[in-house]
């Protein structure tokens, strides 16, 4: 991705989320190739042989973890649950590719990624938001590490940016994989489905397919150069309400 766009906390910190023209196009022809993978992937998803060999991830058990559990409480059910399973997804999905992620630090990513957008503040990318919390709950849990804190608070600001590859941030990439994997189903087909009915299941959808909508939308207009408008011009939005994730609910 051009000059880190999009991908980093002081970017967020700098613009409040506010995309230039040139980013602007660059991101929507970003989501477009998103769009076009789903609709491929969704065709060729019956022709496919599940991959042999992944393993359902426990959550970890550390003082970080367990404090960016109670902090995740604060949210509604379905953005706490969609925190969940945008862990779990993510990290499938990094089993799929072969790709090592730091396994607690996607847990408290992803379980904290949208707290931000719960309330919206006009002119604040919600990234900002989410990014603050997960630097408090390091702080709280005695984290004396500003790498693992910058890494965190990158990849939350980093996962609403269509077309993110691995080396923008690798914690970013997967929290933005497992969030549209389970919320419009963007690779949900290389996830066996036994393991998305349980995710569902353990993690109940609670209405996330109209909640995390609406909340975009409001994100949308309090943003309205941000990232969150620009997906909802673009049907992002439309693609949440009728995702094919909606049969597991």
């Amino acid at each position: 991705m051009n000059d880190q766009v999009c991908v980093s906390l002081a970017w967020a910190r700098a613009t409040g989320g506010a995309l230039t023209d040139t980013q602007r196009q660059e991101l929507r022809g970003k989501l477009f190739s998103g769009y076009r993978d789903f609709a491929r992937g969704m065709l060729t998803a019956p022709l496919r042989r599940p991959v042999a060999g992944l393993t359902v991830p426990e959550p970890p058990d550390s003082k970080l973890a367990r404090t960016a559990e109670e902090a995740a409480q604060d949210q509604p059910e379905a953005f706490l649950n969609h925190g969940r399973r945008t862990w779990l997804f993510g990290s499938i999905l990094a089993q799929v590719d072969g790709n090592d992620v730091d396994s607690e630090a996607l847990y408290v990513a992803s379980l904290l990624h949208d707290s931000g957008l719960v309330e919206q503040v006009a002119g604040e990318d919600f990234t900002l938001r989410s990014a603050a919390r997960a630097i408090d709950v390091c702080a709280t849990a005695g984290v004396d590490d500003d790498e693992l804190t910058t890494a965190l608070a990158d990849g939350i600001v980093a996962h609403l940016t269509p077309g993110l590859e691995t080396e923008d941030t690798i914690l970013g990439y997967y929290i933005q994989a497992g969030a549209v994997a389970d919320l419009i189903g963007l690779r949900s087909w290389e996830i066996p489905n036994d393991i998305r009915k349980a995710a569902f299941l353990d993690h109940p959808s609670s209405n996330v397919f109209n909640e995390l909508p609406a909340a975009a939308a409001a994100e949308a207009a309090a943003v309205p150069e941000g990232r969150f408008a620009l997906l909802n011009r673009y049907g992002f939005g439309l693609a949440m309400r009728v995702s094919p994730m909606r049969r597991f609910a």
